[in-house]
């Protein structure tokens, strides 16, 4: 069942939301598999609190993660930038302070760069990070514009931390929040000035960008490495030789190629995997290289054709899971309506409440789910759930509230009681108005039920952000067209079912 989770000795690998992380996830999962475990995959998940806490919780076993990122974004320490010394102390900390045991670095080192386009003019002076604080201390200059991640205009190794080190002035900065996957668009498209790219990123290539040097080495290594449960390491032979088949394997050179192969070339992350795999740990095949994929030149119709499992897979997931979610909401939320309109002290408190929930943002109220919930179908059906009750609650109210006085006395007169009056008179009456609130409730439904995805509940989502983090127009229209189609549909039939009541009415 879809809405269950039945103990069983399978690994959960996670990895976080953009084209790298997807490799190493896919790599860790194929490799398990080859030594006969049973492995589930929760890829693409929202950025690195998220899938921390995920590990943290129990919702995954082991996921790929950076040094810099442990020592920094997650144990809160400054001042050291030898990678073994880096290495050594989230080691150290991640084992006392969390009993996570972090592997010997894979090779390569993802630190953080800053990139502008080799042909903008602002730049064909500067060639380091410290020349930019002349750029942004010119009073006539336009404030600069840097696209990255929320996640570096918040956390201590990023955008203020760096402004501190090289004395930059942010006033000059305007700071714009976008997903890895289309920092490289919007600066081709000379939307920002400046990125935050990764070293490793094959991108940077293919959009002419120039790196910008980190001469007073503000940066710490970001060296990538397994991090697992501890239980999980001691007690699994298979994950042992995960950590020392990738020990020191894939420098930066050979990470920038795979991520090529999956950002520019179009191929599957998990061919990609398969190939490194055979080619350079398993030693089962001649080292090859992959040519550029023809999937992007494939046409929109033959490229869904191609993908046709994936997409009935995951729309029986996304229509499944939201048909829950409104079953449910219809269950809660109407009873809550109709309560509502007996009692004010109970009308306030419930519409305030739901009122409350809809501002929350959605990551957010995700976010704050995990640690109790875990990550994947359970905290997405909650967030899902609160996020439908205003619609319903509201029309059952206002459908009710709207019935004329006069019915409601002449009902009451005949001998109903209240039951009976809220069943054979209020309900009815009331059931467009109802209808009207389940329609806009399932529509909000399945759209938002893409973002459960970035927590590893499946669904439309997941090609959606797959095509968001590796720049494919293809997976992206894949996801959602028919998340579209979907809520078109529902719309209709709630329409329908809106007239039909209302006629018999």
């Amino acid at each position: 069942m879809l809405f269950t989770q039945a103990v069983s000795a399978k690994i959960i690998i996670g990895s976080k939301n953009f084209t790298e992380q997807l490799i190493l996830g896919e790599l860790a999962a194929q490799y398990l598999e080859h030594q006969g475990e049973e492995v589930e995959r929760k890829l693409n998940l929202a950025g690195s609190h998220i899938v921390f806490e995920a590990l943290k919780q129990g919702s995954i076993d082991l996921y790929p993660e950076y040094t810099g990122t442990g020592y920094i974004s997650i144990l809160k320490l400054h001042g050291e930038s030898n990678p073994e010394n880096i290495w050594n102390i989230v080691h150290k900390e991640f084992m006392q302070q969390y009993n996570l045991s972090w592997s010997k670095p894979i090779g390569f080192n993802n630190t953080y760069a800053l990139a502008v386009r080799n042909s903008d003019e602002k730049f064909k002076s500067i060639t380091n990070i410290e020349q930019l604080k002349n750029l942004l201390a010119q009073s006539e200059t336009q404030r600069i514009k840097m696209g990255a991640p929320h996640a570096f205009f918040t956390r201590p190794d990023g955008l203020k931390g760096l402004s501190q080190w090289y004395n930059l002035n942010l006033n000059n900065i305007k700071q714009i929040n976008l997903e890895p996957g289309l920092m490289y668009q919007a600066i081709d498209n000379q939307l920002v000035d400046i990125i935050t790219a990764f070293s490793t990123d094959a991108r940077i290539i293919k959009f002419k960008l120039d790196i910008l040097e980190d001469n007073k080495q503000y940066f710490p290594p970001y060296h990538a490495a397994w991090l697992a449960k501890n239980s999980l390491v001691k007690n699994n032979p298979a994950v042992q030789k995960l950590f020392s088949a990738f020990e020191n394997k894939i420098d930066n050179a050979t990470m920038q190629k795979l991520n090529q192969q999956v950002d520019e070339y179009g191929y599957a992350v998990d061919v990609v995997a398969k190939e490194f795999l055979q080619s350079h740990i398993f030693k089962t095949r001649s080292k090859t290289s992959l040519k550029k994929n023809s999937s992007q030149n494939l046409g929109f119709f033959k490229f869904v054709k191609s993908q046709q499992a994936l997409l009935f897979k995951k729309t029986f997931e996304h229509a499944l899971l939201c048909f829950f979610v409104i079953l449910c909401s219809i269950v809660l939320a109407v009873p809550l309506g109709v309560y509502a309109q007996r009692n004010k002290i109970f009308k306030r408190v419930v519409f305030f409440i739901s009122n409350v929930l809809q501002t929350v943002p959605s990551l957010a109220l995700l976010g704050f789910l995990i640690p109790v919930l875990g990550i994947g179908i359970k905290p997405s059906i909650v967030a899902l759930l609160l996020y439908s009750l205003l619609p319903i609650i509201t029309n059952t109210y206002t459908g009710i509230s709207s019935i004329p006085k006069h019915t409601k006395e002449s009902a009451l007169s005949l001998g109903m009681n209240q039951k009976q009056l809220l069943r054979y008179v209020l309900m009815p009456l009331a059931l467009p108005q109802i209808f009207a609130g389940i329609r806009i409730a399932a529509v909000i439904t399945i759209g938002t039920a893409t973002l459960a995805s970035l927590i590893g509940a499946g669904g439309l989502g997941d090609p959606i952000f797959q095509g968001i983090s590796q720049a494919n127009t293809y997976y992206i229209l894949l996801g959602a067209i028919p998340a579209a189609a979907m809520a078109l549909v529902v719309d209709a039939i709630f329409k329908a079912i809106e007239k039909h009541v209302s006629w018999q009415k």
